[in-house]
């Protein structure tokens, strides 16, 4: 985590849209990361495994795996999303 001095800004909330633990995905899965406030949001990264995969420059965001190019098993969904002050924030659904 990031300590910051009180009262600076902390970076938007994010949250992903993304299924429960322990689903089997197949094909091509969307996943989509939401941010508040939208209207502030910089920059969203999508990580698989720890490997940015996809950038996008404005939330809602959205990001397409295409499930045939990763191997079968768990994997982690991570996603960072910037404002246009350079604060973030980091979410994590391990349940992919």
């Amino acid at each position: 985590f990031l300590v910051r001095p009180a009262g600076s800004n902390t970076g938007p909330k994010v949250t992903i849209t993304a299924s429960q633990p322990g689903t089997t995905f197949s094909d091509v899965v969307t996943f989509t990361a939401t941010a508040t406030p939208a209207d502030t949001v910089a920059q969203v990264e999508f990580s698989l495994n720890g490997k940015v995969r996809a950038v996008r420059t404005s939330a809602p965001a959205t990001w397409e795996l295409d499930t045939t190019a990763v191997a079968n098993g768990a994997h982690t969904l991570s996603v960072r999303v910037l404002d246009a002050d350079g604060s973030d924030r980091l979410t994590t659904d391990a349940g992919i």
